[in-house]
């Protein structure tokens, strides 16, 4: 389902909502993009509520919860509505709950020791820090050792509408999780006109591809 979801959308918006509303109203700009996939961080009080609000309006997107770092986190996500959920990095006790649930789980990692971790319990993992770690070129040499293993990575974190296309033309790479087109600043001050605009720039940059 998770491989499904992300073949048909290259870009994973990844936000961080102060309430619920603004998660609505984000879904919707989303949906009016073709986008049907949303991460929401667990970094607020009012994440769970927002996974809740936009799973019952917006049965068409798949929404995920990002920065799962506890198996109690990862159980309350899957309990108010979420697809799916995203890690920064690799725990082997929330990755091992999720694949026994069945439930779609991302871990991230950074490194060669990492990705083999990873391997043993997923096929589509975060690669994070994307930008700081070295980019595109970190990224090609920390997968080059594993070219026969089947998986997909999506790069997050510092990945733009400079870069996007550049990381979506490597063979590992699935989607790319961007914080860009729903950035914190822009939501905080309620400024969804640009949101709206940095979804289309994305969108259309997705079909110029």
């Amino acid at each position: 389902m998770l491989l499904d979801v992300l073949k048909k959308n290259p870009v994973v918006p990844v936000a961080v909502f102060r309430n619920a509303d603004d998660a609505c109203r984000v879904a919707e700009i989303l949906l009016e993009g073709s986008i049907t996939v949303l991460e929401v961080t667990l970094r607020t009080d009012a994440a769970y509520d927002c996974i809740s609000r936009v799973a019952e309006r917006f049965p068409e997107i798949a929404t995920g919860a990002g920065s799962v770092l506890s198996v109690e986190s990862l159980q309350r996500a899957r309990d108010h509505g979420a697809g799916f959920g995203v890690a920064p990095c690799i725990d082997p006790a929330v990755a091992g709950h999720a694949a026994e649930k069945g439930f779609p789980f991302m871990p991230g990692i950074a490194t060669p020791s990492e990705l083999s971790l990873a391997l043993a319990t997923a096929r589509i993992i975060k690669f994070f820090p994307a930008a700081a770690m070295g980019g595109i070129d970190y990224l090609k040499a920390i997968t080059a050792p594993f070219k026969t293993f089947d998986y997909h990575l999506v790069p997050t974190g510092g990945v733009n509408d400079g870069n996007y296309l550049q990381y979506l033309k490597e063979e590992s790479v699935i989607a790319c999780g961007m914080t860009y087109p729903v950035d914190a600043a822009l939501l905080e001050k309620g400024d969804f006109g640009a949101v709206r605009e940095r979804v289309s720039r994305i969108v259309a940059g997705l079909s110029d591809r």
